[in-house]
């Protein structure tokens, strides 16, 4: 029997994902319970307006979705990304005669739908996120994901969220997964299934910000596996479209690579929804994404 498989294993596998589920509850309701008392401090900023994230923090990240329409459009309309796979020419060294691409090159798949275009105070909101950490901006995070869903022309009626997974470790540390978070947001608002379990990360990887495409794709090999939610999924269900839930979208490795595995195993991907977007259009430098 292959090391890491078995009933032990799976036994194991089970009550850290319960004893991560307990946990994350239990923080949830105490944050709630502390907000009672304690006016909560927005994460962003941390003004104390016990509104998560505060007005100043809402009208920075509406002020910069309305200043960035035109480049939503260049990645929407030119290489039509609500109604077809994504063809995004690579990025070539910078010359006098060929200036370098705004468009970081990207892998080749499913179509991706997003809300705004990753940098300034979406960055920073994303940032305090993931690193605080500050599970209390899921819910105005995942409506505005909600936002980007229901402006799209063309979507199926039906579909299934699937959230990237990480790591149990990375999980442990973080205490949630926010990619998980957002798809449960989704679920609530759109009455779609979320699959939290649809996908597995069977192993710990380096952040794909550092690394070169090849090393993405190596650093990726064999990292992913159906999980328990995908698996006994019934008969009806494995012809629902899926769409891979996460919170940013940069090179596409990662979510490419889940769509791949799930098109792989029989099921089919109806595109990549995600909350933002790299889009470099500072040619000396591009965000660096929080892992």
């Amino acid at each position: 029997m292959a090391e890491g498989s078995g009933p032990k294993f799976s036994l194991q596998r089970l009550w850290q994902s319960l004893w991560r589920s307990l946990r994350s509850a239990a923080t949830a309701i105490l944050q709630e319970l502390l907000a009672l008392v304690f006016r909560r401090p927005c994460p962003v900023c941390d003004e104390d307006t016990g509104v998560v994230p505060c007005p100043l923090c809402r009208n920075d990240l509406m002020a910069e979705f309305d200043d960035q329409h035109l480049e939503r459009r260049l990645l929407q309309d030119q290489f039509a990304a609500s109604t077809s796979p994504i063809i995004i020419p690579p990025r070539h060294r910078a010359t006098a005669k060929q200036p370098r691409s705004p468009i970081p090159r990207q892998a080749l798949g499913s179509p991706v739908w997003f809300w705004n275009i990753y940098g300034g105070h979406l960055r920073k909101t994303i940032h305090a996120y993931k690193y605080k950490p500050a599970e209390s901006l899921t819910p105005w995070l995942g409506d505005r994901m909600v936002d980007a869903w229901n402006t799209l022309p063309n979507h199926p009626n039906s579909v299934l969220l699937v959230p990237v997974p990480i790591h149990h470790r990375r999980q442990d540390k973080r205490g949630f997964n926010q990619a998980e978070r957002l798809a449960q947001r989704l679920s609530e608002k759109t009455g779609y299934r979320c699959l939290t379990n649809g996908l597995v990360r069977t192993k710990a990887t380096r952040a794909q910000f550092k690394l070169t495409p090849k090393e993405r794709r190596a650093n990726l090999a064999n990292a992913f596996a159906l999980g328990p939610d995908l698996k006994n999924l019934g008969e009806s269900e494995r012809d629902i479209p899926i769409v891979i839930v996460d919170d940013i979208y940069t090179t596409g490795t990662t979510s490419q690579t889940l769509a791949r595995l799930l098109e792989k195993n029989g099921f089919t991907v109806a595109g990549i929804l995600v909350l933002s977007r790299a889009l470099n259009l500072n040619r000396r430098s591009r965000p660096t994404p929080p892992q």
